[in-house]
């Protein structure tokens, strides 16, 4: 998903970094299911934690995420990564694009 991001943030001239790191660290918030990641399925597979209290609890805990994503990379992020600037990397001659429609 990374490349299209890529490609989006080039069409609107913004730092791709500013797309493409809450891209990259939400796919590891998989809190809410049992099939998400081992240690979840490790606990569930004990029997006493059921799918919906797991569901619960792991929307609260992707609302945080989220939360914690979002701020952090709006305040540390743009000091660090210098996310308020187009990069001279990302300039759209770097990059081919290809069409799906024709």
């Amino acid at each position: 998903i990374n490349p299209l991001f890529l490609m989006q943030a080039v069409q609107l001239e913004i730092n791709p970094l500013f797309l493409m790191i809450p891209a990259t660290l939400s796919a590891s918030y998989a809190f809410m299911l049992p099939v998400a990641t081992p240690p979840n399925a490790i606990a569930f597979s004990f029997g006493r934690i059921k799918v919906y209290e797991m569901v619960v609890t792991g929307i609260f805990l992707n609302v945080i995420a989220i939360g914690v994503v979002t701020l952090s990379l709006n305040t540390i992020g743009r000091a660090v990564f210098g996310l308020g600037s187009f990069p001279h990397w990302a300039n759209s001659t770097n990059f081919t694009t290809t069409s799906c429609v024709t």
